[in-house]
């Protein structure tokens, strides 16, 4: 569906093809309409090029596929600043049976868009409380949204749910509203519902956009409207969070699907604050690394309450099969005072007991290594080299069909550790870098170019021809030291043995690289203190030890409870989501039982013991599945 629309934008206008497919719909539903103002007006359209656009197409079968359509119709500049998106009936559903109580409620959605979340909510209150879907229209059912057609196409939507419903009405009075919810006039707008004490439900998919997205004069606007938008690359739907309790009556609850890094990005801080300090939260249903649309944004739906909550509910959904089951999930409850504003660690009771142990342990990792994030050039194919093209003292490097060079001396051992699928492969490792800086008292210095011409000619006349394409890294607009410097250069002085882990993986992936001078990028390494190599334990725990510790099911565990994943499971192993995990006191014989046991499945009941943690079920303690009851 999503590319014959997208084709179809390419040849005719937008509101032509709007008709066809409304036109479309009500052939496949065989209906005819006689009275409604707004669809006589779309259905009198016979010009040559909505009548070909009629034959071109596949008629929408239900109204949620008519409003999947319009959506894509959405200019893709408006797209990118109104972060739209047609909510599935999955959500809609869900979230409206989870609110709506009464046919007597008044229920707003302040970013509606088309109105997926409007329709669904008709569609309860009508069934569960024989209301005819007019009257629901017009006495419980409110939005607003910045875009003109959005509104249209919302009320065209609301129209045909009437007509379907045989209500085929001259005028339906519709309480939508074009207007950007986030300025002031939103109250003037929504001022008679305000002044009786604020509606009943807010409900919504508010927009998704970044600072970067947003136009200055409205980032100005926003910061001095919105406490949650106040510092930082704040996202627009912070706001949104803000604006639903404020339109909200007293004991009024809200209902948003959202992204779920709010939980624990730098930029959620605000907030985390605002809603942790208010104790608005009453319920978070995770998706965690399960997609609900057709882009890469993982989502979360929250439920907030207009009052003080003592604690809130939370469940996680860790697999596909589950969103089948909504209706059955088994919350546990989060207690407001156990929250740390900098990073929300929301977990199952189960689960936060487990994880409780394990940061308890008497060493975190932090105390025990140094982690390091590793260098970029963002121009790999020009620095790297590949050792096993070789001529005598040099190493061969082809560009733009011709053979160069280079100077064995310049070069490092690096390791770009998302190659590696397991330490057999990372072993086999034949890559190495240009490197072109020298080391002076702990510190990268890079070889000025006339020192380069002269101790590396071979390297230089490389590097020299390879000039023009280093110039156009970060689109020319970053300015670097010099031309052939690295873009990142962290971790060039800091030399040692080391453990590498990839900074996303479906599991624990830490390879052991003994080679102190070696570089490495695309993920992180594990550096042991050297303050801590004969003190920690009064033994010297030893990289090879922790190595096995860290690939155990324990620290899979870990990583799937507490990190942030990617779709298909692939948990964040950056230094803040690794950093905490607890090392327990291990005795010489212990230490020593470790090092020497090739055995897996002891170290991990071994492991599993000395952690004491406790499992409910017989499932893996590595990523379990949540199934319907």
């Amino acid at each position: 569906m999503k590319s014959k629309v997208l084709k179809l934008i390419k040849k005719y206008p937008i509101n032509n093809i709007e008709n066809a497919y409304v036109q479309s719909f009500l052939n496949y539903q065989n209906i005819i309409v006689v009275n409604n103002k707004l669809l006589l007006d779309i259905t009198c359209d016979n010009s040559e090029i909505t009548q070909n656009i009629v034959k071109e197409i596949t008629p929408p079968k239900t109204i949620f596929e008519l409003g999947t359509i319009f959506e894509l119709l959405v200019p893709p500049s408006d797209k990118k600043i109104n972060g739209a998106f047609y909510t599935p009936s999955l959500i809609t559903d869900y979230i409206s049976d989870e609110l709506i109580c009464s046919g007597n409620v008044k229920l707003c959605d302040p970013s509606c868009g088309c109105g997926a979340f409007l329709i669904a909510a008709i569609e309860k209150i009508h069934n569960k409380y024989n209301k005819s879907v007019s009257n629901i229209i017009e006495e419980n059912i409110y939005g607003s949204d910045i875009a003109e057609y959005s509104i249209r196409r919302c009320k065209i939507l609301l129209s045909l749910l009437a007509l379907l419903n045989n209500q085929d009405v001259k005028t339906l009075k519709f309480n939508l509203y074009t207007i950007n919810s986030l300025s002031s006039d939103i109250y003037n707008v929504y001022k008679k519902i305000i002044n009786n004490g604020g509606f009943d439900i807010i409900i919504g998919n508010p927009p998704y956009v970044k600072y970067q997205d947003l136009p200055k004069e409205l980032r100005n606007n926003l910061v001095k409207n919105w406490e949650t938008i106040k510092t930082g690359n704040y996202n627009l739907y912070f706001a949104f969070f803000e604006l639903g309790i404020k339109l909200l009556k007293k004991n009024g609850i809200l209902g948003y699907i959202v992204p779920n890094n709010y939980f624990t990005s730098l930029a959620g801080i605000n907030l985390r604050n605002y809603l942790q300090n208010n104790r608005y939260l009453k319920k978070i249903i995770d998706f965690t690394h399960i997609k609900i649309f057709d882009v890469q944004t993982y989502t979360c739906i929250t439920f907030l309450q207009k009052k003080n909550n003592l604690n809130f509910e939370y469940e996680r959904i860790d697999s596909k099969k589950a969103l089948n089951c909504l209706q059955n999930l088994k919350f546990s409850k989060n207690y407001f005072e156990n929250l740390n504003a900098k990073k929300w660690r929301l977990l199952r009771e189960e689960d936060s007991n487990n994880i409780k142990k394990i940061e308890s342990m008497p060493y975190k990792l932090k105390d025990i290594v140094d982690i390091r994030v590793g260098i970029a050039t963002c121009k790999d194919s020009i620095f790297f080299i590949d050792s096993n093209l070789v001529s005598g003292d040099y190493y061969l490097k082809e560009y733009d069909n011709k053979l160069y060079k280079i100077e064995k001396e310049i070069t490092k051992k690096i390791s770009k550790i998302s190659d590696f699928i397991d330490e057999k492969s990372f072993k086999s490792n034949s890559r190495r870098i240009i490197f072109p800086y020298k080391l002076l008292n702990n510190k990268a210095i890079i070889i000025v170019e006339s020192e380069l011409k002269i101790k590396y000619p071979y390297c230089y006349e490389y590097l020299k021809a390879t000039k023009n394409e280093l110039l156009t890294r970060d689109k020319g607009q970053v300015e670097y030291p010099t031309w052939y410097a690295y873009a990142r250069t962290q971790g060039l002085n800091f030399e040692g043995k080391k453990l590498l882990t990839p900074t996303f993986s479906d599991k624990p992936r830490f390879m052991y690289d003994n080679e102190v001078s070696s570089l490495f990028c695309n993920g992180y390494a594990l550096f042991e203190k050297k303050s801590m190599q004969k003190n920690l334990f009064g033994i010297n725990i030893g990289l090879s030890i922790l190595q096995k510790i860290l690939n155990s099911d324990i620290m899979d565990y870990y990583m799937n409870k507490t990190s942030v994943s990617i779709e298909g499971g692939y948990p964040c192993y950056q230094k803040n989501f690794i950093e905490l995990f607890g090392i327990p006191e291990l005795s010489s014989d212990e230490l020593s039982f470790i090092e020497n046991t090739d055995d897996k499945t002891k170290i991990e009941k071994f492991l599993v013991k000395k952690y004491d943690l406790r499992f409910n079920d017989t499932t893996s303690i590595s990523k379990t599945s949540l199934v319907c009851a």
